[in-house]
């Protein structure tokens, strides 16, 4: 797996992850500072096999 193009946008952090062509959904988990973050969405893009669009939203404690 590689992760590539991250960002964060309006409080959500967002990335691209290269499974290389394996369209099973990752399991993988999003931590930031020690915290694992939940409500984590993952969706596979279209015409790009076994490339995923992770979204993560960062609660305020988070990022505070």
């Amino acid at each position: 797996m590689k992760l590539g193009m991250t960002r964060i946008v309006r409080g959500v952090w967002e990335a691209v992850l290269d499974t290389g062509g394996d369209e099973r959904e990752p399991r993988v988990e999003v931590i930031h500072d020690g915290a694992v973050l939940p409500d984590v969405t993952f969706r596979l893009l279209d015409g790009q096999p076994g490339h995923w669009a992770i979204r993560a939203p960062l609660p305020a404690e988070v990022i505070a």
